[in-house]
């Protein structure tokens, strides 16, 4: 089978038609692509790192049905869209969700932007339980649902302002309030900093990726399922719900059926014993 053939298949979507809007395919992929493949940092946690191979990245994601975390998800969507004619390029962000911040957080999540025409748009199915559903025209007050993008320089702080940053992802809670994300520019992302970007997300003993699991999925109805050490989010319609996980066999059966991973029982015990200290 071709990459479209085993994305599509693995997202249970056809693929969009000739002709189809591009914005509208952006969209539709993107909810879909966030639904079927969850954010998660099972290999890094359990000491495996993770490849930039884009053929390792395919395997793991559609054919073994795993998820990953943001560089995984940005190489192989980047993969997928200049399979349809899209150009698109790698851009790095410097992460902004830790209100604690005094220095700009290192430029380590992996987005994409698209060009269509005139116009870029965010793409970014692996920013975990702030993972935008839908791709965003990327201008300084664009806002699409929960999310909008604004000026970096007139937001942040003159301490967490970053020559690399001139854009700043929000998201709004359900009280109203916007909380920052990530900031970015819009100049391609060299593999080489790729690298190393993937290789300190993935390695350091300093990143919660390698210390407890990580996990996020959100589903095309609003629901977003989280998990964060062994607790259990579930944000949605009807509100909020919250387990604590209490054992090795629930936790497998969190994994599988709220997150659609197929662990050993030995990988699961493995992901108990390092759940259990969150910061």
């Amino acid at each position: 089978m071709t990459l479209l053939e085993r994305y599509f298949r693995r997202l249970g979507i056809p693929a969009p038609a000739a002709g189809s809007d591009p914005v509208e395919t952006l969209d539709n992929i993107l909810s879909h692509h966030a639904e079927a493949i969850p954010f998660e940092n099972l290999d890094p946690l359990l000491g495996r790192g993770a490849s930039l191979d884009p053929g390792v990245v395919a395997t793991k994601l559609l054919d073994a049905r795993r998820g990953g975390f943001c560089h995984e998800h940005a190489l192989l969507v980047q993969q997928v869209l200049r399979e349809l004619g899209f150009k698109c390029f790698p851009v790095l962000a410097r992460v902004y969700r830790d209100p604690t911040l005094t220095t700009p957080s290192g430029p380590t999540h992996h987005l994409t932007l698209v060009v269509l025409g005139e116009q870029l748009r965010l793409v970014d199915p692996g920013f975990g339980g702030g993972t935008p559903t839908v791709s965003l025209p990327v201008e300084v007050g664009a806002q699409v649902g929960e999310f909008r993008l604004v000026s970096a320089p007139e937001t942040l702080p003159s301490q967490l302002q970053a020559r690399d940053v001139s854009l700043l992802l929000q998201r709004r809670s359900g009280e109203g309030v916007w909380h920052n994300l990530y900031g970015f520019d819009t100049v391609p992302a060299q593999p080489q900093d790729i690298e190393v970007s993937n290789w300190y997300v993935s390695t350091s003993p300093q990143v919660m990726f390698t210390r407890y699991p990580v996990l996020a999925r959100p589903l095309r109805d609003g629901t977003r399922h989280s998990l964060r050490g062994r607790v259990l989010r579930s944000v949605g319609p009807e509100g909020e719900h919250r387990e604590e996980i209490g054992d090795p066999g629930r936790l497998g059966q969190v994994l599988g059926e709220v997150f659609g991973l197929e662990l050993i029982d030995a990988e699961v015990g493995e992901v108990w014993e390092r759940s259990g200290e969150v910061d």
